[in-house]
């Protein structure tokens, strides 16, 4: 004999009685009694953010892939003991570089809201291709770029850094110690062409180092950009949210 409560009194009754026994509630009213809501289901949590390194992957594999194509003509150029081959690595590695960084700075600069720019990936991109000044360029816009990485980062809430200080010694080892060693020659200074390699090894490292770094950081920028493009704008107050 199963019990339910009455709709009166909310005391255990026979569904078979004519009448509570409690409080005399006629049996036809036993039917009244309005089931409790189901428990709210709990929101479903939001999709993990993950990093996005998709359009920053040609231009990477673009600048490592002949660097160290570059930094292997080197070896065997000293192996050969052919100066030429170690001259037209030195070209390669220029001209691979300068289209690499001319594509990823503009992706670098595009992860930043516009606002928060120190200067638009176009002119970025201009300023690369400029000879000469755009070696000025490098030295400035690897320390700027990280800085507004940085700047930005802490704004949405994320806890992820670009490195200065990686910044700052790929520029020191690229545009200072390399281009200084190259030129002792010409000085009239004799040195070794497992200096220069050495040299040309350490710039590639400290290359790799910071190019991960950077697109780790520009990266986690896009996610959080396209994770705000996908979240509902709440609506607003006092007006009727429509389906």
């Amino acid at each position: 004999m199963p019990l339910i409560d009455c709709p009166d009194c909310t005391r255990p009754v026979s569904d078979r009685a004519a009448f509570c026994p409690n409080c005399g509630c006629p049996s036809r009213h036993f039917g009244d009694v309005t089931p409790p809501p189901p428990p709210p289901r709990p929101a479903a949590p939001p999709p993990a953010m993950a990093p996005d390194f998709t359009v920053f992957l040609r231009p990477t594999s673009w600048v490592l892939l002949f660097s160290v194509a570059a930094l292997l003509a080197d070896v065997l150029g000293l192996a050969a003991g052919e100066t030429s081959i170690r001259r037209q690595s030195l070209l390669l590695t220029l001209g691979a570089q300068i289209l690499g960084y001319t594509l990823l700075h503009g992706r670098w600069w595009d992860s930043l809201p516009s606002a928060r720019r120190t200067v638009d990936p176009l002119p970025a991109v201009l300023r690369c291709l400029v000879p000469g000044y755009n070696l000025v360029w490098f030295r400035t816009a690897y320390v700027t770029l990280t800085e507004d990485l940085n700047a930005e980062l802490t704004r949405v809430g994320l806890r992820k850094r670009a490195s200065p200080a990686l910044a700052r010694l790929y520029v020191f080892v690229y545009y200072g110690l390399t281009p200084a060693v190259a030129v002792l020659p010409l000085l009239g200074v004799d040195t070794s062409g497992w200096l220069h390699l050495a040299v040309d090894g350490l710039a590639l490292a400290s290359l790799g180092l910071y190019i991960r770094d950077t697109n780790e950081a520009a990266a986690w920028l896009r996610a959080a950009a396209a994770a705000a493009d996908a979240a509902p704008a709440p609506a607003a107050s006092g007006q009727p949210a429509h389906a």
